[in-house]
């Protein structure tokens, strides 16, 4: 380890660097920083650095920031000032400002070290709180603004679980691209299209406007369009369609906005869908479960009216099915036609030729399916038609849990801009909780966390923060 610093920090950087190399800055190294500080690990600067002078340490912060910013620096202060400690964090490579002697100064300083020897230093900034609560605190992870600029990153959300996106994009590549076709909704809606198509093919010249209710003429040209649209012979039966499964919360929902991402990524058009349509199969019970996914047509039963259905409505691109496990027999019956020949009939739909329906299906549940389908509680056949992978729980990612933990305070609909830093105790405490309900779980301890920041007023979220937010949610008691 390579430490350049004040010189009157010399002594004290030595007993707790032992066996680094430490310089002291001179004003030959000051001539040309970026040459003389580019390889070093960490610059420990003295406040009182040059006689006392105020601005000479906001000088050399300035030329740190702007010749060598990849360097951390690490101030220390003969006695804590908030406003020195305003000041000195505002640099982006400053990492903490912290007392000389104070023994939560000298814990943390062991802290950067193991993290400069792991190579994994985490910016700091604590904001407006008082002196007494940034002694009490020492100094903080920074939120990286970088990490999330839209508040939600798939890519690096997700690249830190190495093993699970690597098989799972080896899966989506094996998939056979569906064939593609423009959206027929653009220029009509989509219920004129199929009552229009319907009537053509039995022999009538007017359909019925399912908006006005009104006859009106079938245009020629556009049932040529419909045709070619609605054919059958545009199956593509060899395409196949993903089951995501795992524990309950741990993002099954948030993996096949990823998969409609990734697999959409090289074909994509003006008319594909930019997200998956997502339908709750616990939801669809009754006897308007089937029509609900699959559609219907007027007439279909007493009082029916044209339904589009949800599997019609994700036409060029994603049907996500979550908790398929709870599908009715009927759902999964009609669900196997279509996987096996990417065409369905709606419930009233009388022609022998089904409706082509171009889309990627992904599934999901948290139970056991192929146990249930040995034991006949699902289709075994309906099974069988998936590639299946599981997501890991979220106690076998805490490796790389800090990063989970930006994401989420990056996320606008946890943190709206209310805190802007997160210390190194909220961060182990965190980390310790075995969290069994996953992602959800964790979201909504760390939301609640935010909010008891909020209430008091602080835009640094501490361990008392997340202590709170425990309680609330009965972890603690």
């Amino acid at each position: 380890m390579k430490f350049l610093g004040s010189e009157d920090l010399s002594d004290l950087i030595k007993s707790l660097a032992q066996g680094s190399e430490f310089a002291a800055l001179s004003e030959t190294i000051l001539k040309n920083i970026k040459k003389s500080c580019s390889k070093t690990d960490c610059i420990i600067l003295s406040y009182s650095h040059s006689h006392g002078n105020p601005m000479s340490t906001q000088a050399l912060l300035k030329r740190f920031a702007a010749e060598v910013p990849e360097v951390p620096v690490f101030v220390m202060d003969a006695k804590f000032s908030l406003s020195n400690h305003n000041m000195v964090t505002e640099y982006p490579n400053v990492i903490a400002y912290g007392q000389i002697g104070h023994p939560v100064t000298k814990n943390e300083f062991a802290l950067l070290l193991k993290k400069l020897k792991e190579g994994e230093i985490i910016r700091e900034k604590i904001s407006s709180l008082s002196a007494a609560e940034i002694k009490k605190i020492g100094w903080s992870i920074k939120i990286d603004e970088e990490v999330f600029k839209d508040g939600y990153s798939d890519k690096l959300y997700l690249g830190e679980m190495r093993a699970f996106i690597n098989d799972l994009k080896r899966i989506i590549d094996k998939i056979r691209p569906i064939e593609f076709v423009p959206d027929y909704t653009k220029n009509n809606p989509i219920l004129d299209w199929i009552e229009m198509w319907h009537t053509h093919m039995h022999g009538a010249s007017h359909y019925l406007d399912p908006n006005t209710g009104l006859q009106k003429p079938i245009d020629k040209k556009e049932i040529t369009k419909a045709r070619e649209i609605f054919s059958s012979k545009r199956t593509n039966p060899s395409t196949q369609h993903i089951l995501i499964t795992g524990e309950t919360g741990a993002g099954k929902t948030f993996i096949a906005r990823f998969i409609h991402n990734y697999y959409y990524r090289a074909c994509k058009k003006e008319w594909h869908k930019d997200k998956p349509t997502i339908v709750s199969c616990p939801e669809l019970q009754g006897n308007l479960a089937v029509p609900t996914l699959f559609g219907c047509l007027r007439g279909a039963w007493t009082d029916a009216s044209t339904r589009v259905g949800y599997l019609l409505e994700s036409y060029n691109g994603t049907l996500f099915l979550d908790e398929i496990g709870a599908a009715s027999s009927g759902i999964q019956e009609k669900l196997l036609r279509y996987l096996d020949y990417q065409n369905f009939r709606p419930d009233g739909w009388s022609l022998q030729e089904g409706i082509f329906v171009p889309l990627l299906v992904v599934a999901a549940t948290n139970q056991d399916i192929k146990k249930m389908a040995a034991e006949g509680r699902f289709r075994e056949d309906l099974y069988h038609r998936f590639m299946e992978i599981k997501i890991p729980p979220l106690r076998d990612c805490r490796d790389y849990f800090e990063v989970y933990i930006d994401c989420e305070l990056q996320n606008p609909r946890t943190n709206n801009g209310y805190v802007d830093s997160i210390t190194i105790g909220a961060i182990e405490t965190l980390k310790n909780y075995s969290y069994p309900g996953n992602f959800r779980e964790f979201h909504r301890i760390l939301g609640l966390a935010v909010e008891e920041a909020r209430r008091m007023r602080v835009k640094t979220l501490i361990k008392e923060h997340v202590d709170a937010a425990m309680k609330q949610t009965g972890v603690l008691n």
